[in-house]
C-alpha cells in the first residue's frame, strides 16, 4: 500500500468515507509469510496517515487466488460479512496477468462491469477508480480518466518497484512514503532473500 492507494482512499465519496477497512490478505505458504509480515508493518505505518478514528486495520487470513471479476464479487461478499457497505473496486482486480500468448485474462476494468451487473445481489455498493498517477500539473494524484491533456503522469509499476528494491535505487517520496521506503528493503535484503529460498525449495512432506 503506497502513496497512491492512500490518496484513493481520500478520494472516496464522502457518502461512503465513514470508517475505511484495510484487510490485507494472508498466505498459506510460509515463505510468502515473510513478505506478507513486511506488508502488515507497512499497513501499520500507514494508518498515522489517515485521520484519527477514520481507518481501522483487520488482518484476512485469506489467500488471492487471482480469480479477476469472480474474486472481486468474492472479496466484496467477504468485506460485507465484515460489516463493510461499500467496496474499492480498482484497474484490473485481481487479475491473474497475461496469458501464455501475452494476452490479458482480463480486461482492465472487466471486473467492475461485472461487479455492477451484480451490485444489488451482492449488498454492497461499489465504488469503482481506474488507475491513481502522480499528476505534475496539479501536484496530486489523480485516476487515469481525469488526467488533463498534455499534462505528464507520473507512477511506478510493482515490477519496477521490485528492481528499485533489488538494485538499491532510490524509491521517490512521490510514490511512497518515507516510512514505508524505509521498511521495503527488509524484504529483499540478502538474508531475507536466503530464507525464502530454503523455505520455497524445502522437501515436500506431511503436515
Amino acid at each position: 500500500m503506497h502513496r497512491a492507494h492512500v490518496e484513493l482512499a481520500f478520494a472516496l465519496p464522502s457518502k461512503s468515507r465513514r470508517t475505511c477497512l484495510i484487510p490485507p490478505g494472508g498466505h498459506d505458504e510460509a515463505a510468502a509469510m515473510w513478505i506478507y509480515y513486511t506488508r502488515v508493518r507497512c499497513y501499520q505505518l500507514l494508518l498515522s496517515k489517515f485521520p484519527q478514528s477514520t481507518a481501522k486495520l483487520s488482518l484476512l487470513p485469506l489467500a488471492m487466488r487471482m480469480g479477476g471479476p469472480r474474486e472481486a464479487i468474492w472479496h466484496a461478499l467477504i468485506r460485507k460479512n465484515h460489516g463493510c457497505s461499500h467496496f474499492i473496486v480498482g484497474r484490473d482486480h485481481a487479475g491473474p496477468g497475461k496469458d501464455t500468448d501475452g494476452k490479458p485474462f482480463y480486461g482492465p476494468y472487466e471486473a467492475q462491469e461485472v461487479f455492477k451487473k451484480h451490485e444489488a445481489d451482492i449488498g454492497v455498493t461499489m465504488v469503482p477508480f481506474n488507475m491513481m498517477g502522480l499528476s505534475r500539473g496539479e501536484d496530486r494524484y489523480v485516476p487515469d480518466d481525469e488526467v488533463k491533456k498534455g499534462d505528464r503522469v507520473l507512477n511506478i509499476s510493482g515490477t519496477e518497484l521490485r528492481e528499485r528494491l533489488n538494485e538499491g535505487r532510490e524509491i521517490p517520496a512521490w510514490f511512497t512514503y518515507p516510512e514505508v521506503v524505509a521498511e521495503l528493503p527488509q524484504e529483499f535484503s540478502p538474508a531475507s532473500q536466503a530464507r525464502r529460498d530454503h523455505l520455497f525449495h524445502r522437501p515436500l512432506g506431511f503436515r
